[in-house]
């Protein structure tokens, strides 16, 4: 709804469950909805009838991620009992691979030929599939053959490989970066406990810097005490436990003025670092910076557009 309002009028998908309470909103912003179940299409239909609008859908199979979709052999006949319904456009079949990003492929394999069968069954049997997709980015890169006829590139559009060993497939470029100001700056002698419950102490007399960003701001708690941050073009320390919305860096001997940047992820501090001292992935990294934090979107240098939680557009 929030992209539909900013004027996006491209294709978009719910890959998740809708639920039936939500159908007349999804059908009346022009969403294309996951469906998996009888019941959601009935809604979805009378939504349609309601709206006067056509009611899309894609047809999730779930081949072994275990998560939302029909079981292979259940397909046809849900398939059949969905597309019966009044207002219904099935405009395209899914399905989601569990293991695409590990080294081993022939889970993914055996899930890509479960579900081109589920195709060709349904297919036989007279019914609507529209566009055929399952490949995410770890399959996009490493399984030409799961392309089919759309892809569903997720952490490869932030220019992050799904994996190590996936780097290098094909030139992605990083396009996030979460960058903050110094706030505060001071000398501290030898010995000065920073943050909360004094886990870090100056080991000298040193400059400690204050940054306003935590982890409400999406950066993670556990990725304070070891973690580095790009300061003035050299690496920092992170002093102490980061708090809600703020942390502090050891700079050492580093000319520190307020009002200088600070990269915490990004071009030379990649974000897969913060992840891994945080316990975690890039994904959750990625997706949890918060709404609060301001977007500036960069196009070729410049600057394109501005996004703020106040503002609410560009």
């Amino acid at each position: 709804m929030e992209l539909r309002r900013a004027g996006i009028s491209s294709p978009i998908l719910l890959l998740g469950s809708t639920p039936a309470e939500d159908a007349e909103t999804a059908v009346a912003h022009d969403l294309s909805v996951t469906v998996f179940q009888p019941e959601i299409a009935g809604a979805l239909s009378q939504a349609a009838s309601r709206t006067g609008r056509p009611a899309k859908i894609h047809f999730k199979v779930d081949t072994g991620m275990g998560r939302i979709g029909v079981a292979p052999s259940d397909a046809a006949a849900v398939l059949r009992q969905v597309s019966a319904y009044a207002g219904i456009v099935v405009e395209g079949c899914f399905t989601h691979f569990a293991t695409a990003d590990e080294a081993d492929l022939g889970p993914t394999r055996k899930q890509l030929e479960s579900f081109l069968a589920v195709l060709r069954g349904v297919v036989g049997r007279g019914l609507p599939i529209g566009l055929r997709h399952a490949a995410n980015s770890a399959a996009f890169l490493a399984l030409p053959e799961t392309h089919l006829d759309v892809v569903r590139a997720g952490i490869a559009v932030y220019g992050i490989p799904p994996a190590p060993h996936l780097a290098g497939r094909v030139p992605l470029r990083r396009v996030m970066r979460l960058r903050a100001r110094v706030a505060h700056t001071k000398r501290v002698p030898s010995g000065t406990p920073i943050g909360y419950g004094h886990t870090y102490r100056a080991p000298r007399e040193t400059r400690i810097v204050t940054i306003p960003i935590g982890y409400a701001d999406g950066y993670p708690r556990l990725a304070g005490e070891t973690r580095e941050v790009l300061l003035n073009g050299r690496r920092a320390r992170i002093a102490g436990r980061i708090a809600m919305d703020q942390c502090m860096v050891d700079a050492g001997a580093l000319p520190v003025e307020v009002g200088d940047e600070v990269e915490i992820w990004g071009e030379k501090v990649p974000v897969e670092e913060v992840a891994a001292t945080a316990q975690t992935i890039a994904y959750e990294v990625l997706t949890r910076v918060s709404r609060r934090v301001p977007r500036v979107f960069v196009q070729d240098g410049q600057v394109v557009g501005v996004r703020t939680l106040l503002a609410g557009g560009a």
